[in-house]
């Protein structure tokens, strides 16, 4: 098949996928349209990349373009007036947050003994416009059926347009490693960035036909399924391409929580749940520890147990004379003298530790680790009170925060913007209009 005719098809499935979804439901507030803008950006590639300002390889130069600095300042600044007209409490977004106002306020701060103080201090404030777009979702009328509508709707153009990208166009959908392995990427700039945008657009999905089986409306109920069903296959397709284990694990592990947590919600009482999780979690490792399961899934999908050389990053990062307390400063390192010596010592081109703890320690030290422990004891806790009330959405919270958790352990995704930590924020913020309480629960 020609490439054009691939691609009328794939945008024809999309017009048709959109209008079926618009009949069945529409969208809160026309708001939703400055998040799913940005949740559209940090899910695939910087706008620059379109515009030829940067390919893969140059992804922080494509980042930084001018067109990316426009679009997503504007789309910031519209996002604070949205939330001010709609009278949102700052000091009670504070109150409910403040954990993770002053890891905010904190990596701000390392801008100050960054290498590259400005470089620093912009990337947080960019990282910070996530947050923004998240409270617009919350502040909804109906938060859970809005950040269903967002990620659906988005899914619906990034599966399809992967697919073609991968098979028809592979100039944008493929690229090659080091080792001139061919890496599929989709409408991502690399193969685990392409995992993580199935894996957290799959559970949403996911969780959307729960939604919808549960409240099945006859009219339109059966055609929103099939195109379901069909986004789900072309999610398992794109997850096989991609090849990220990390991907597959967390799916695995998502699949495993949305599953367990109708059990959970039985228990009503966050203590008990939570007490659960840990007997849960503990069991699990008793056992891999016992009959060493991880080894030999690891040797099963053929990989190595030092996870692809990752341990060998972490050891040697670990080496890098950082300071243990403060960090080096908000991701200054792989673009100061001692993340390029790295690279040019080892022949790399890493920019990250594949390892989003010891990417935060890099970041802001040892303070950086005890503010990132604090932000998941208290966004935990406040997950797991929230899915006592049994609805889909603190499910859907569940399965995010604890999906972030373990993808974390082998790529980075806190404090950067990608669509899991836009999950993640989902999970564990709570946010207040003036004079009352926006609830998870529906």
């Amino acid at each position: 098949m020609p490439p054009q005719v691939a691609m009328l098809l794939c945008v024809t499935v999309i017009v048709c996928l959109w209008r079926s979804d618009m009949r069945w439901r529409r969208a809160s507030s026309r708001a939703l349209w400055v998040p799913g803008i940005w949740l559209a950006i940090i899910s695939s590639r910087p706008l620059g990349y379109w515009f030829g300002m940067g390919g893969a390889a140059g992804a922080t130069s494509a980042e930084g373009s001018p067109i990316n600095l426009v679009v997503q300042g504007a789309l910031m600044f519209t996002g604070l007036v949205i939330l001010q007209r709609r009278s949102i409490d700052w000091g009670a977004v504070w109150g409910h947050n403040k954990t993770l106002i002053v890891f905010y306020l904190y990596l701000t701060l390392t801008a100050v003994w960054s290498y590259y103080p400005a470089a620093s201090l912009k990337r947080i404030t960019k990282d910070f416009g996530t947050m923004v777009m998240v409270l617009i979702v919350l502040t909804e009328s109906q938060p859970w059926a809005a950040a269903r509508l967002l990620f659906v709707r988005l899914a619906y153009i990034l599966f399809p347009l992967s697919v073609v990208l991968i098979k028809y166009y592979p100039e944008y959908g493929r690229m090659y490693s080091k080792s001139w392995e061919p890496m599929y990427t989709g409408v991502t700039t690399h193969k685990n960035a392409l995992g993580m945008l199935v894996m957290s657009y799959g559970v949403m999905l996911a969780l959307d036909t729960m939604t919808l089986r549960h409240s099945y409306d006859p009219a339109a109920g059966k055609t929103i399924l099939r195109s379901h069903y069909l986004m789900l296959l072309m999610g398992g397709w794109l997850l096989i391409m991609c090849n990220s284990m990390t991907a597959l694990v967390c799916v695995v592990v998502g699949g495993a929580v949305l599953w367990g947590s109708r059990l959970l919600v039985r228990l009503h009482s966050p203590v008990r749940i939570g007490a659960a999780c840990v007997v849960a979690v503990v069991a699990v490792a008793a056992v891999d520890s016992a009959l060493n399961l991880s080894g030999r899934a690891i040797h099963a999908l053929g990989r190595r147990e030092d996870l692809t050389g990752r341990t060998d990053i972490w050891a040697m990062v670990m080496k890098q004379p950082i300071d243990p307390l403060f960090g080096y400063g908000f991701m200054a390192f792989w673009d100061g003298p001692l993340g390029q010596a790295y690279n040019e010592e080892g022949g790399t081109s890493l920019r990250q530790a594949h390892n989003g703890y010891l990417e935060i320690y890099i970041d802001g030290g040892i303070v950086g680790i005890l503010l990132l422990l604090l932000m998941l004891i208290v966004g935990g806790k406040r997950v797991l009170e929230d899915l006592g009330g049994g609805s889909h959405f603190a499910r859907a919270r569940l399965a995010f925060f604890t999906m972030a958790l373990v993808h974390n352990y082998t790529e980075a995704s806190f404090f950067r913007l990608n669509v899991l930590w836009f999950a993640f924020l989902l999970a564990i913020i709570g946010c207040v209009l003036r004079g009352h309480s926006i609830s998870h629960r529906e």
